[in-house]
């Protein structure tokens, strides 16, 4: 079990040392706060969420193009041509 009182408890989990000063951030913190690569990211998914607009305005197209054609054909078919 630990010692000391619950309000020291609290004060190391959030990073206070005894002394009163910060501890400095472990490698996973200093990680997930920096924002260098942010833009990057950012541009990524914005052209993935573009990219699935267009191939599902493609795939729409192509489905109604091809009932189109079939009608097209369904039609020629019954003038005999």
């Amino acid at each position: 079990m630990l010692a000391g009182t619950p309000g020291r408890i609290l004060r190391f989990a959030a990073g206070v040392q005894p002394d009163g000063h910060l501890a400095p951030m472990n490698p996973m913190k200093k990680l997930l706060r920096a924002d260098e690569g942010a833009t990057a990211v950012e541009y990524a998914v914005v052209l993935a969420l573009i990219l699935m607009v267009i191939i599902t305005a493609v795939a729409s197209v192509g489905v109604s193009a091809s009932g189109m054609w079939n009608t097209v054909l369904t039609q020629l078919k019954a003038f005999g041509i």
